[in-house]
């Protein structure tokens, strides 16, 4: 072969050298795009396994786990124990009232129940009777079961029991023997409780009973 040939023959392969060259570089660019495309930059962390990397996390640290909400929790929590706490009536003395100074207990059943915590007022035929207590403003709500006990004489003898707010009527109801009547009243505010019971009986009907508001309580 000449050596016109022999650069002829050279000249011919490093064209094809570089057109394979280009070529699988085109490839490679090609998968690059591809790799970069299917899989995006981001940051990334090793998972506990020490493996493959994944996208990191940017949600946030919810608001209820931080410091401030933690202790707002507790302070609302506070406060709802705080205006939960109950108080008996049967625990205070009666500032006033026409039915003090009789000790008539704090333990009744009425309706099968027993109410251990109770306000027993003794009714005497014919007049209004009546227990006060200091609240000293500091109550949220009122609650009891208002009834006669059921060991009283007191068959086809109604009552009817009222509740007062520094002398305005809150609340009245009518009870009978088995038939009692809860009560829930807002006392927010009220300084002074008073409670009055009455029966409802003919001029012939001597009987004297006791009334009772069982567990008398409020919140404050």
């Amino acid at each position: 072969m000449s050596s016109g040939d022999d650069d002829g023959f050279l000249g011919h392969r490093s064209v094809a050298a570089w057109t394979v060259a280009g070529s699988i570089a085109a490839v490679c660019a090609l998968v690059v795009s591809l790799i970069v495309w299917v899989f995006p930059s981001s940051p990334s962390s090793s998972n506990s396994g020490g493996g493959g990397t994944f996208p990191r996390s940017t949600q946030s640290t919810p608001e209820s786990d931080s410091p401030s909400a933690a202790a707002s929790s507790l302070s609302t929590a506070n406060s709802v124990h705080r205006q939960d706490a109950i108080k008996y009536l049967a625990d205070l003395t009666p500032v006033a009232g026409n039915a003090q100074g009789v000790d008539n207990g704090t333990d009744v059943s009425i309706s099968g129940v027993d109410y251990p915590h109770s306000v027993i007022i003794f009714c005497s035929g014919g007049q209004e009777n009546d227990l006060e207590y200091n609240l000293s403003g500091v109550g949220n709500r009122f609650f009891g079961q208002v009834g006669i006990g059921d060991t009283e004489d007191a068959s086809n003898l109604p009552a009817i029991v009222s509740f007062y707010g520094d002398s305005k009527l809150i609340k009245t109801v009518k009870v009978s023997l088995g038939n009692p009547s809860k009560v829930s009243l807002s006392v927010k505010g009220v300084l002074r409780l008073r409670i009055s019971a009455s029966l409802v009986q003919s001029v012939y009907d001597g009987r004297d009973i006791r009334v009772s508001v069982g567990d008398a309580r409020y919140t404050s």
